[in-house]
């Protein structure tokens, strides 16, 4: 999820639209060169920090993802965006106090984005999760992140008649062979 808002094409006198456009075809390394160099001569362009943190991310080092992350939101604390991109990242090990404050941060800041209120409902547990997913639901119906978790949280609360439904509409939605297999699993349970 890339707004795109501030992709401007030079940034600290560094050229970075060829570095947004390696973050799309899912090239970390090339992006993060590119958002390096910036990031060395713009050290407070919060949208190279952001770069150098997807581009971290898309290489798989979330770590260093959340820490450029962070060094964005040091510099604008309101972007809603970036603290979801934190809370997604976040390894949910080591750092899931940081992804749960920063996916609420996100709700509270973009409280119409169905993204935001499903990732927060996948850190979540129980009724606190339910309510998250039906905010993203109410937002967006047909939200296959927020359709997915729906399945788990309901059959983890021992809904499994609920699950089943919010299976059958995920695999209605997005007749993929994992939302096929969704609802199979949960048939047979």
């Amino acid at each position: 999820m890339l707004d795109g808002v501030a992709w401007g094409t030079v940034r600290g006198g560094v050229r970075v639209t060829p570095a947004w456009d390696a973050l799309l075809r899912g090239d970390g390394l090339a992006a993060s060169a590119i958002f390096d160099r910036a990031a060395r001569r713009d050290p407070d362009d919060p949208w190279v920090w952001r770069g150098l943190g997807l581009a971290m991310a898309e290489r798989e080092i979330e770590v260093r993802s959340i820490h450029h992350l962070q060094r964005a939101l040091a510099l604008e604390p309101d972007h809603a965006e970036t603290w979801y991109w934190v809370g997604q990242f976040a390894p949910r090990d080591t750092h899931a106090d940081v992804a749960l404050r920063a996916l609420e941060r996100a709700v509270e800041l973009g409280p119409g984005e169905a993204d935001y209120h499903a990732a927060l409902a996948g850190r979540l547990v129980g009724e606190n999760a339910l309510g998250e997913l039906e905010r993203a639901l109410s937002i967006n119906p047909g939200h296959a992140e927020a359709l997915r978790t729906s399945v788990w949280v309901l059959e983890r609360l021992g809904r499994r008649d609920d699950a089943v439904e919010a299976a059958e509409q995920l695999a209605t939605r997005l007749p993929t062979a994992a939302n096929l297999g969704a609802v199979s699993y949960t048939h047979l349970r």
